[in-house]
């Protein structure tokens, strides 16, 4: 009797694998939320000919989605102090997991803090990196709880020490929608004593304020009060801006593209508590949002 068999391994010299034998030409698979690249080979057997060979080895790099319900996933989960007030009371920012019932939620959190509070802007590191320099990172944003030059962001890129990073970023002030930019920041460090080097979506080295293409407003697709869907396209250096489903259009930020690691971010300029929930964080391999 013919029939193919195919293989699937994590790793390319197939040193362990899953094996499937079929009398079709093709198999449908569905990964789910898997991660990682992966790795196939095929050959037909038969009885008169006996094993056939080995085909070329194809890999597909799969993407990453999260819903922030399971607290092991490996996004930071943590606290630490901004400092002690007069009265001996401790004053925290967070990184931490709000499972739900259903899709949870990740959450940055500033206590009420102050002028000693100001410029606290956590990056949350991703638990994946992209395989390659052409990926979507979409995720939706919300202020649950955010005074006047709070902010909250993606980050596209960041070396390995954190100390330069490039995010896309909201900011809420004062008028109906809120504002955006990408950013370059070159001497980020978090979390440290010294106010400018905390900064990630306030002060940064470079910055190049959102903007709208064929007339659309700024601030199309924004929400000071619910949920932003932001898709966010890297193809190298260049990314493209998409805010619930309006294109803003497509900037080239130098540098970018030697980066590797993404997550999110937010905090205070000046004025705090600032509370910011992350409902998803998704990442397509080999698209730039396009679809």
């Amino acid at each position: 009797l013919e029939h193919y068999v195919l293989q699937e391994s994590a790793s390319s010299s197939f040193s362990s694998y899953t094996e499937w034998e079929t009398t079709d030409t093709s198999k449908a698979f569905a990964k789910g939320a898997v991660v990682g690249t992966y790795y196939y080979r095929v050959r037909a057997d038969g009885t008169t000919w006996g094993d056939g060979p080995w085909s070329n080895i194809e890999s597909v790099a799969l993407g990453f989605y999260d819903e922030f319900n399971d607290d092991s996933s490996g996004w930071p989960d943590d606290r630490g102090v901004m400092y002690v007030d007069s009265g001996g009371i401790p004053h925290y920012w967070w990184r931490k997991y709000l499972p739900t019932t259903g899709s949870g939620q990740y959450r940055i959190l500033i206590d009420q803090g102050g002028p000693y509070a100001w410029f606290y802007q956590p990056f949350a590191k991703a638990p994946y990196i992209p395989s390659s320099g052409k990926f979507c990172i979409e995720s939706n944003l919300k202020f649950e709880e955010g005074n006047m030059w709070a902010n909250m962001g993606v980050v596209i890129g960041a070396h390995a020490t954190d100390t330069q990073i490039y995010a896309f970023c909201m900011s809420r002030n004062n008028d109906p929608g809120l504002g955006w930019f990408l950013m370059r920041k070159d001497d980020y460090e978090f979390p440290t004593d010294q106010p400018r080097y905390r900064r990630g979506c306030s002060g940064p080295t470079y910055k190049i304020e959102g903007f709208a293409p064929g007339g659309q407003d700024v601030r199309a697709g924004t929400s000071r009060e619910s949920w932003n869907r932001v898709r966010l396209g890297i193809d190298g250096d260049k990314v493209k801006v998409y805010i619930d489903d309006y294109y803003k259009g497509e900037k080239t930020l130098a540098g970018l593209s030697d980066t590797t690691y993404i997550g999110l971010i937010g905090g205070d300029y000046e004025l705090t508590p600032i509370d910011i929930r992350f409902d998803y964080f998704k990442v397509v391999m080999g698209s730039d949002c396009d679809y």
